[in-house]
């Protein structure tokens, strides 16, 4: 079978029409929590960045003139309490995933598809099992 390449959709990331990581934190959040206003959206915003832990400095960077961390976005997710698949888009989004040869990234997928999200619990397991933390 002949394989093409899809034009349209090299032309969509070209010109900027995939969504970047930020619009899809937002989509995330609106779903969540219902919200249709911007302000409504940024207001939620600011729980789900303290809830993981990232100041607001931190937090007014991304996506406007830094990438972030994995660490943040998996820190993010987690405050949102995201499923598994939508965690998986975020870090895409972002430009990471969850490999399977790492303890840490292991642990997370675990913890995703057990729908466990308390942060703090989940680094005291990473450090005692001498993983990086999050």
């Amino acid at each position: 079978m002949e394989k093409f390449i899809d034009e349209e959709k090299i032309l969509n990331i070209i010109e900027g029409k995939q969504k970047s990581f930020l619009q899809i934190l937002q989509n995330f959040i609106s779903e969540k929590y219902n919200l249709s206003f911007t302000e409504d959206i940024e207001r939620q915003m600011i729980k789900i960045y303290k809830g993981a832990k990232i100041s607001r400095q931190r937090f007014s960077k991304i996506g406007k003139k830094e990438v972030p961390t994995k660490r943040t976005v998996i820190r993010l997710g987690f405050s949102l309490k995201l499923p598994k698949d939508k965690m998986l888009i975020l870090l895409k989004s972002a430009g990471y995933f969850l490999g399977i040869n790492s303890k840490t990234d292991i642990i997370l997928r675990w913890c995703l598809e057990n729908e466990f999200y308390d942060i703090c619990k989940i680094n005291m397991f990473l450090k005692k099992i001498n993983a990086k933390e999050i």
